[in-house]
């Protein structure tokens, strides 16, 4: 039973390519385009004369090749449907076969599973044909197992399971049964080949390309960064290409692409079926009107899974260099190997990286400089930017024998760059970084990958860099700089405020919240650098100025943004010490009524401005008047007030003592001189209470007088 795909428009995501045959012979891949994200494009090419295209595909792969493989015909001809043999799941075809094959094993275990079927037994004795009874397993373990048999007239034969020579099952549904469970556990080994007919419209000649999107190791980039000068640096990068593929790739088109495209895997091969209600009736009733069925969940469909990435272009990668990265590259097989060529597990980097050449007998060999490097490892890469991708394509064929890897040059470039110091505030400790900062002007996308610093030939530092996208600024750290200290402080400040807006009795003040973030800087080594300290950049803060103390002396800095960060770059001299101050501000806006004793202050700020409105500053003076007058029923407010608080506890000190004075005899004109005392202190008492509720009022009535002057006031800044 076969299925039959027509129009071949299918989409995919494979692993190792299938292989083609026709009367025309194989096609070989010619193109590959390997993702970050486990897969890769696959196109091959190839004559075929006949009307049928026959390959195999491992069981592992056939889904992702169904989802994804293309077929077109270059001449008149067209692909009509493609055929593959249907596929059950292993419990659906065990479940088909006999109950006594599904747990067929050995001699013994099938003999158990066979009960009652016909067999003949071949012994020592001879041949004897029967019915299978069963294995008599004895008690005593020494004494051998063995099977008996139940032949013709009734007589029960026994052998010795190990002296069984051979039993023939003379059932051949049973005997079936068992070659297809033998069958299911074959086809369960995922190297198990599928084979898969193309049918074309015609006999005769074709050219046709296959094309699908196959399971890939990514590609891994790595990089190199060698200083040459004070303002340049020389980048190289390469990627290595793994083909694991089961076949060798002999000067192939290889693009490579930067990025990570959403990719799947989607079983399109096995048959999938949807339960059914069973409405079988019980033996002993009668068959009523069946219920609403509940049907049973059935597996996904091809909607339920958003449709995979279409596979690149099927054309060639451009040939024409630019002529910055151009080079020969290496596709000879061989030890060591080259770039873009499969020489090895893993090709070796001596034909142009000289670090490990041997020292002469007589002098000391000179030093691997940059040019030596640069001149060892042209390239010859064309970047093209497809949608969110960055791809490489590389510019001359490439051969990557099966189950080896290699090496591709695909950056080698001189670019703007300086040796530096990097401190990340809230990240680094108290010392800064070396790093290689350099900009990425090649026009290509370097991927994340480790990347190594070098000078002069020695070996700086490694790490890993993230992705750097073309032009961007990227700070590369390969070591701690402990000799340079920074010791950081921050105070925060609101100032400038300002009138802005007075509506209804409310006045509206605009004002600046200030950070300033002091660095003190030391350099205890001998050595000239640049420094730059990395800040992240707070939402509505902006840079208002930075200084720079040195010797007492100051002078004005600068910062620059990168990427959602500040950097503020710093001059250091040897054995230098300064202090680095960045002031951030950010706008705030404040409200205050009228009785808010900032209002006053506020006022004021605004009648001493050359350019304040006559008609509102003649309002605001009032206000102001108002203001200060109701500050100074206030302060009488308070002094009544504290005034009635002494007076109480003096009052309530003498009662006390009169009490005291009751239980005792005598001491008459002590009693009369308190209670005079008394009477004057409730006399004054009374007088502060009195004083105190005038004030209020007046308070009150000042406020509300204030409250009104404000509410006639409408005006806002222009």
């Amino acid at each position: 039973m076969r299925n039959q795909l027509m129009g071949l428009g299918l989409l995919a995501f494979a692993c190792a390519g299938p292989q083609t045959q026709g009367a025309g012979g194989e096609l070989k891949v010619t193109r590959a385009v390997l993702y970050q994200n486990g897969v890769g494009y696959l196109e091959r090419r190839g004559k075929l004369d006949g009307g049928v295209l026959r390959f195999s595909v491992r069981s592992d792969q056939i889904g992702d090749v169904l989802k994804s493989l293309t077929v077109v015909d270059l001449g008149p001809g067209r692909p009509i449907s493609i055929g593959f043999p249907v596929e059950k799941s292993r419990a659906r075809r065990l479940a088909e076969l006999p109950a006594q094959v599904r747990e067929g094993g050995g001699l013994v275990a099938l003999a158990e599973a066979l009960r009652g079927a016909r067999a003949t037994v071949e012994a020592e004795s001879g041949k004897v044909t029967g019915r299978i009874i069963g294995l008599d397993r004895p008690a005593d373990p020494k004494n051998p197992v063995r099977l008996s048999l139940l032949v013709d007239g009734g007589v029960v034969r026994q052998f010795a399971v190990e002296r069984i020579e051979s039993l023939r099952i003379l059932d051949q549904t049973l005997e079936i049964g068992l070659q297809k469970s033998l069958d299911v556990a074959l086809n369960d080994a995922a190297w198990r080949p599928i084979p898969l007919e193309i049918r074309l419209d015609s006999e005769g000649k074709h050219d046709l390309v296959v094309s699908y999107v196959v399971e890939m190791p990514i590609w891994k980039p790595a990089y190199r960064l060698v200083f040459t000068g004070k303002s340049d640096v020389l980048l190289q990068g390469w990627a290595i290409v793994d083909n694991v593929s089961g076949e060798d790739w002999k000067r192939i088109a290889l693009s490579l692409v930067a990025g990570t495209p959403l990719a799947f895997s989607y079983d399109l091969y096995t048959p999938r079926y949807r339960r059914r209600a069973d409405l079988t009736p019980p033996e002993d009733q009668a068959l009523e009107a069946p219920p609403e069925a509940e049907v049973g969940p059935g597996g996904p469909t091809a909607g339920d899974m958003p449709a995979p990435p279409p596979p690149p272009p099927m054309s060639a990668p451009s040939a024409k260099p630019s002529p910055q990265r151009s080079f020969k590259e290496k596709a000879k097989r061989g030890k060591g190997g080259g770039y873009g060529s499969g020489g090895g597990a893993k090709k070796s980097m001596a034909d142009m990286d000289d670090f490990a050449r041997a020292p002469d007998a007589e002098a000391a060999p000179a030093p691997v400089t940059g040019a030596d490097l640069e001149r060892n490892a042209r390239t010859l890469v064309q970047g093209v930017q497809a949608g969110a991708l960055f791809r490489y394509d590389i510019g001359a064929p490439v051969t990557v024998l099966d189950r080896e890897s290699a090496l591709v040059n695909i950056v080698n470039s001189k670019v703007k760059g300086e040796d530096a110091l990097l401190f990340r505030v809230g990240i680094d400790a108290q010392s800064p970084y070396r790093v290689a900062r350099f900009t990425n002007d090649t026009g290509l996308v370097l991927e994340r990958g480790p990347i190594a610093i070098y000078r002069d030939g020695a070996f700086l530092g490694e790490t890993v860099a993230t992705r750097i996208d073309p032009n961007a600024v990227a700070y590369v750290p390969y070591a701690l700089e402990p000799r340079v200290r920074l010791d950081l402080a921050s105070h925060e400040a609101d100032e400038a405020a300002r009138l802005v807006r007075i509506v209804g009795g409310v006045i509206y003040v605009e004002s600046k919240h200030v950070t300033r973030h002091v660095y003190d800087v030391s350099n205890k080594s001998e050595d000239k650098l640049v420094l730059y300290v990395q800040r992240d950049k707070r939402t509505n803060w902006t840079i208002a100025g930075v200084d720079i103390e040195r010797n007492k002396q100051k002078t004005t800095g600068r910062t620059f943004d990168e990427q959602g960060k500040y950097y503020v770059p710093v001059e250091l001299a040897p054995s230098d010490k300064l202090k680095v101050t960045v002031r951030e501000e950010t706008p705030s806006r404040t409200t205050y009524t009228a009785i808010d004793w900032h209002v006053r202050h506020l006022f004021g700020v605004y009648l001493s401005r050359p350019d304040a409105d006559p008609k509102l500053a003649a309002k605001l003076k009032e206000c102001v008047a108002l203001s200060e007058a109701l500050d100074e029923v206030a302060r009488k407010l308070e002094d009544y007030r504290t005034q009635k608080q002494t007076l109480a506890e003096r009052q309530q000190q003498i009662r006390e003592n009169l009490k005291a004075l009751e239980k005792t005899k005598g001491n008459g004109d002590l009693k009369v001189k308190l209670g005079r005392n008394l009477s004057e202190v409730e006399t004054k008492l009374s007088e502060s209470m009195r004083k105190e509720i005038l004030a209020q009022e007046e308070e009150t009535k000042k406020r509300e007088e204030l409250i009104v002057k404000l509410r006639d006031i409408t005006w806002a800044e222009k």
